[in-house]
């Protein structure tokens, strides 16, 4: 029998990460969640989103590691760099998140890495992938493309039978006044 080949999966969150890791395993992947996300704004967000994760996780028996303490100054500092602007921001949001995943993935001897922003339908895929193959040829590390995005009504559906918090916006806080901007003009639309 030949022995699973080891993948540290970035996750976002708990519903993103059902259908990833259900392809992954169908693969003989052996994979480890891996819960890196200073992005989250405020700090009872990113704990509901981990507490989701955590969830999940034991729901279907997967590893799951959280690297490092809620750390929006890490966010913050490295955005005072790139600008505040879609889609700088996202860029820069995406490869803060994957240099960490593909790093922390090399050094702890995966044989590749992935994340399910590539399952989001809301996030920009190409982009993602681009950094994620950048990331790759820095840490000299394979990463595991596949387009999870077909799966995402299937994983939504799951989230909600298995009662997983599910956001309402991509996490930080440019997304969150993005999010209530746009219910407050449907709500001025309908009135």
């Amino acid at each position: 029998m030949t022995e699973n080949k080891r993948i540290l999966l970035h996750t976002c969150c708990g519903p993103c990460s059902i259908a990833p890791v259900k392809h992954l395993r169908l693969k003989n992947w052996e994979v480890t969640a891996f819960f890196y996300n200073p992005n989250i704004h405020p700090l009872e967000e990113y704990q509901r989103r981990l507490q989701a994760m955590d969830d999940y996780a034991r729901k279907v028996t997967l590893l799951l590691t959280i690297h490092g303490d809620y750390n929006l100054n890490n966010f913050l500092e490295e955005l005072s760099w790139s600008g505040y602007s879609k889609p700088q921001r996202c860029e820069m949001c995406y490869a803060l998140r994957l240099d960490e995943t593909a790093r922390f993935a090399k050094v702890n001897g995966y044989q590749s890495f992935s994340s399910t922003l590539l399952y989001s339908v809301y996030q920009d895929h190409e982009q993602i992938k681009k950094i994620c193959e950048q990331k790759a040829e820095q840490y000299q590390i394979e990463f595991y493309y596949h387009d999870f995005r077909a799966a995402w009504q299937e994983g939504q559906n799951l989230s909600r039978e298995m009662q997983l918090y599910r956001q309402g916006h991509c996490g930080c806080l440019f997304s969150q006044d993005e999010r209530a901007a746009e219910k407050a003009k449907r709500k001025e639309i309908l009135h």
